[in-house]
C-alpha cells in the first residue's frame, strides 16, 4: 500500500513535469499567443501538484499517509472498473470487466491485509478508512476544490476558471472576445490576465512539488523555492502594469 502511494506520487510528478514543459512550449511560442488552452494545461499541473502536496505532507505521520494511499488506490480501482464496464457494451468485448474487477478485488484484498478498516454507510458505500487504535481515519473522497484551495491560497478562483474552459462555459470564454454580439463578425484577443493567472499558478505548482518532495527526504527547498518565487514576481510585475496601462494605449 505505501508502496502504491509513492509510485502514484512519481507518475503524478511526472504529469505535472509534462504540462508544465508543454505550458512553457506554448507560452514561449514566437508565432502565435493561446487562447484558452494554457488553462488546461495549468488545471493539470494544479491538480496534479495538490495531489503531490497531499500524500507527502510532512505534517501527517505514516498512517494518514498510508490511509491516503489506499484511498486514492481504490478511487483508481473504481474508476478504471466503472470505464471498463462502458466496454462491455459491446459485443466483442463482453468480459472487458473481469480484469479490472479481479484487480479492485485484490486491492480490497491488501487493503484488508495492511489493516485498514473501511466504514460504509447504510447503501454500502465507503465513507472513510480507519487504522489503529486509537483509530487514525481518513475520508474516502478527497475533494479536489477544497485541496487546491488550501494549497493555492493565493490563486483564488482560478481553478474554477480553469474549469470553465475545460466545460466550455461561457462566463470564460467571453474573456477573449472584443467584438460586439450585434455584429456578424466574432473578434477574439488573448487574456493577458488569463494567461498571467495560469503562468502564475504553474509557478506555485512547481514550488508545491519542489517544497513536498524536498521536505519528505529531508533537503532544504528554499534555494529551489526563491528562484521559482523570483520569476513569479516579475510575472506579477508585469501583470499590474498590464492591468494600469494596458501595452499599445
Amino acid at each position: 500500500m505505501w508502496q502504491y502511494g509513492m509510485q502514484l506520487c512519481r507518475l503524478i510528478l511526472v504529469n505535472v513535469y509534462d504540462h508544465m514543459w508543454s505550458t512553457g512550449r506554448l507560452l514561449g511560442a514566437d508565432d502565435s499567443i493561446p487562447l484558452y488552452s494554457h488553462h488546461t494545461l495549468a488545471r493539470v499541473a494544479c491538480e496534479g501538484a495538490a495531489r503531490i502536496g497531499y500524500l507527502l505532507d510532512p505534517a501527517i505521520g505514516y498512517e494518514h499517509r498510508l490511509l491516503r494511499s489506499a484511498v486514492f488506490a481504490l478511487a483508481d480501482a473504481d474508476a478504471r472498473v466503472t470505464a471498463a464496464r462502458e466496454v462491455t457494451t459491446h459485443p466483442l468485448l463482453p468480459h472487458a470487466a473481469d480484469e479490472p474487477t479481479r484487480r479492485r478485488d485484490e486491492l480490497l484484498d491488501l487493503i484488508e491485509r495492511a489493516g485498514i478498516t473501511i466504514r460504509r454507510n447504510g447503501r454500502q458505500q465507503p465513507t472513510h478508512f480507519e487504522v489503529g487504535a486509537p483509530p487514525v481515519v481518513e475520508p474516502c473522497k478527497t475533494n479536489l476544490t477544497e485541496l487546491v484551495k488550501r494549497f493555492y491560497p493565493d490563486r483564488p478562483g482560478t481553478y474554477r476558471s480553469t474549469s470553465g474552459v475545460v466545460h466550455s462555459n461561457p462566463w470564460v470564454l467571453n474573456d477573449t472576445v472584443t467584438s460586439s454580439p450585434f455584429t456578424p463578425e466574432l473578434v477574439l484577443e488573448p487574456d493577458v490576465q488569463g494567461i498571467g493567472a495560469a503562468t502564475l499558478t504553474t509557478i506555485d505548482a512547481s514550488i508545491i512539488v519542489v517544497e513536498s518532495y524536498a521536505r519528505y527526504y529531508g533537503h532544504d527547498p528554499a534555494p529551489a523555492v526563491r528562484k521559482s518565487r523570483s520569476r513569479a514576481q516579475v510575472i506579477d510585475g508585469l501583470l499590474r502594469e498590464w492591468i494600469t496601462k494596458p501595452l499599445g494605449r
